[in-house]
């Protein structure tokens, strides 16, 4: 068995009771519930938090001098930017092995954060940490699993959507899965309800498509669109087009992006058909690399050469940011990527 998961290296600093369902499913498209082990015990969840590098990160100043030559002078300079560590989350460990956080979604008063293990063992699980007090994060829920990877979330209307890759692949290697389970004030309130008949290695990245939403997995995978039916516990795959090497797709006003690392940028119609595609540079193997809408642009991040921002309509490139270090910092070539981009109150990240 050979898993081929992207690397899916995001560190998840947050600046920014076990129990178990008896009732496992019959279903054999479905990972069972038992396989899903739930804590909400918070002495045990309280030692995942660690305070020891709490403080301030770095103030960098960025100027016309050292970043921006090209800059007119009515262009706004950013000075004294601090980011200020309150607290990291250490990651779950099953079996006697840690996993590494993967995947971050924000909702209101908590985060949502993923975890896998990377190479050939599936180990994976979801943490909601409260978030509503900024210097003190509480993770209230925790579910671990043995029988596969998580590697992407959103959350929606109360629920949590992810996808991954589970143990028990089907014919061709395919490991690729999707999953849903409710959520009330930070805790698990359902069971977990799976499909495993889905084409690919693993999914990759899963997000909200008007009133559906959509999932993609990776090598030799696809990119398709589902909807859980509430009355059935079970999803409707409504449409699958093949794609090669899928990274990260983004949506925002009826604007669809995809990445592949093949292909590179490709901005799709509303059936999935390929409007336009755009040259990326940096997508390496099994990599890492998201994309976000700015406005009518689209953020691309781009390995050693930074962050790419390209026009939806027209495909060209409008502005470069490339990766900047702090003066004098020791930093090996393979260390100096950048393996993912968003945007919030007007930041870039």
């Amino acid at each position: 068995m050979n898993k081929r998961l992207l690397g899916l290296g995001v560190f998840a600093s947050l600046l920014i009771a076990s129990c178990s369902s008896d009732n496992p499913q019959d279903n054999p498209d479905q990972i069972q519930n038992s396989d899903f082990k739930v804590t909400t015990d918070s002495g045990e969840l309280g030692k995942a938090i660690n305070l020891n590098d709490a403080g301030v990160v770095s103030v960098l100043s960025i100027t016309k001098a050292n970043t921006r030559q090209s800059a007119g002078d009515d262009t706004p300079q950013v000075s004294n930017i601090a980011l200020e560590q309150i607290a990291s989350v250490d990651a779950p460990v099953l079996n006697g092995q840690a996993m590494r956080a993967d995947h971050v979604d924000i909702s209101g008063d908590y985060a949502y954060v993923t975890y896998n293990k990377e190479g050939e063992t599936y180990l994976g699980g979801i943490d909601i940490i409260d978030i509503s007090d900024k210097f003190n994060p509480v993770v209230v829920s925790r579910m671990t699993t043995a029988a596969a990877d998580v590697n992407g979330i959103f959350f929606k209307n109360n629920s949590i959507y992810f996808t991954g890759a589970y143990d028990d692949g089907l014919a061709g290697g395919n490991h690729a899965m999707i999953g849903h389970v409710k959520t009330a004030n930070g805790e698990f309130t359902s069971e977990f309800t799976t499909q495993k008949e889905i084409t690919g290695n693993t999914g990759v990245d899963i997000l909200a498509y008007n009133d559906s939403f959509l999932a993609l997995t990776g090598i030799n995978g696809i990119l398709g669109s589902y909807k859980l039916n509430t009355d059935a516990d079970a999803f409707e795959t409504l449409t699958e087009t093949e794609f090669p090497d899928l990274r990260s797709a983004a949506y925002s006003n009826g604007k669809l992006a995809v990445l592949s690392g093949d292909n590179g940028l490709m901005l799709l119609n509303s059936d999935f058909g390929v409007e336009k595609t755009i040259a990326i540079s940096g997508l390496t193997e099994e990599s890492k690399r998201t994309i976000s809408f700015y406005g009518e642009n689209v953020m691309v991040s781009e390995g050693p050469n930074g962050v790419g921002i390209y026009n939806f309509f027209t495909g060209n490139l409008v502005s470069r940011l490339p990766i900047q270090l702090v003066p004098d910092a020791v930093v090996s070539s393979e260390d100096k990527v950048t393996n993912a981009v968003a945007l919030a109150d007007g930041f870039i990240f």
